[in-house]
């Protein structure tokens, strides 16, 4: 009977590591497909604005560059975006919305994604190496194995793009993705922290600062995250 046991045990597992295991890479060779896309939207989308800003005020630095094949920065300003992709595939907890989708309710193997993180950051973060100055998550592009792909984020990015089951992998339909997603950058701005936030500074923070200017800056430094969502 052990035995018996056993065995059924043994099949069940080389089952799921044959479904699962295929499934993720399935996943996961999909969303680096998709972000090649979202790269080729953000180059797109970055030309038009450099086109146009810059020609009226060169001090405005437009820039896209890539660092690796999981990371783009977008430079525009003050503001630099990063698009991460991760290289995990994940699945979602019981009673998240994805499940009530019709779409992913046709087979429950669809309910794997990868995911694209997006976050914001302070330029001068990077130009001063402010290691400890915060950023923010904006949106998270989730992909799933047949190419579609829903959005969770801020602002426009809260409700435009949540669909999954017209949203698909496309060019275009990412350049709406990004616009969205830099209209609510070129928004959230930088706030002076409250001052009991930063009425206290030792004299290595100063020397710091003086040295390379590394005090903790974020957009909302001192403030509840909340108060991002009357920013849209």
């Amino acid at each position: 009977m052990a035995k018996k046991v056993e065995s059924e045990n043994l099949e069940r597992l080389k089952t799921l590591v044959h479904e699962k295991c295929s499934l993720k890479q399935d996943v996961y060779a999909e969303t680096l497909k998709g972000f090649k896309v979202l790269k080729s939207a953000i180059k797109q989308t970055v030309s038009s604005i450099e086109g146009s800003v810059c020609s009226v005020d060169e001090r405005v630095v437009v820039e896209y560059r890539e660092q690796g094949n999981f990371e783009s920065v977008v430079t525009i300003g003050g503001d630099t975006v990063v698009f991460h992709m991760h290289s995990n595939v994940f699945a979602f907890p019981s009673d998240h919305m994805i499940h009530k989708s019709p779409f992913i309710q046709r087979t429950d193997k669809s309910a794997y994604f990868g995911v694209i993180n997006v976050y914001n950051f302070l330029s001068d973060s990077f130009r001063y190496q402010r290691l400890n100055d915060l950023g923010y998550l904006i949106a998270r592009i989730f992909i799933s194995k047949d190419g579609h792909f829903f959005v969770e984020g801020k602002g426009q990015l809260s409700y435009r793009f949540n669909d999954i089951s017209i949203q698909q992998v496309d060019t275009e339909q990412f350049k709406q993705v990004i616009e969205a997603a830099m209209i609510y950058v070129m928004n959230f701005d930088l706030y002076s922290p409250p001052y009991h936030a930063v009425q206290e500074i030792s004299l290595m923070q100063v020397m710091e600062l003086n040295n390379n200017m590394k005090m903790r800056t974020a957009k909302r430094l001192g403030f509840r995250f909340e108060s991002e969502q009357k920013v849209k």
